[in-house]
């Protein structure tokens, strides 16, 4: 009986401190919305990534088209559409 109290102690205390994780990283995401032509920096994927003292971010693109909020169809200046 002992050990069931302990565990389910445990288990409130770990929703609670990830309740408060989840809150403080909320607060900090700044929300950024972009227009149909806007030219926009897309962050450089980890597998082309080599080392620290490469650009973190690759561009400029072209807002295309809005999908959904937060998600853009992305074009290379030439005209040519990103997968």
């Amino acid at each position: 009986m002992v050990i069931k109290e302990k565990r389910d102690s445990a288990y409130a205390k770990i929703l609670h401190h990830k309740g408060l994780m989840t809150r403080s990283y909320n607060q900090k995401v700044r929300p950024r919305h972009f227009q149909v032509r806007d030219l926009v920096l897309k962050k450089v994927e980890v597998s082309k990534h080599v080392g620290k003292l490469d650009p973190g971010c690759e561009g400029p693109f072209k807002v295309v088209k809005i999908k959904k909020p937060g998600t853009y169809k992305l074009q290379h200046l030439e005209g040519k559409d990103l997968p």
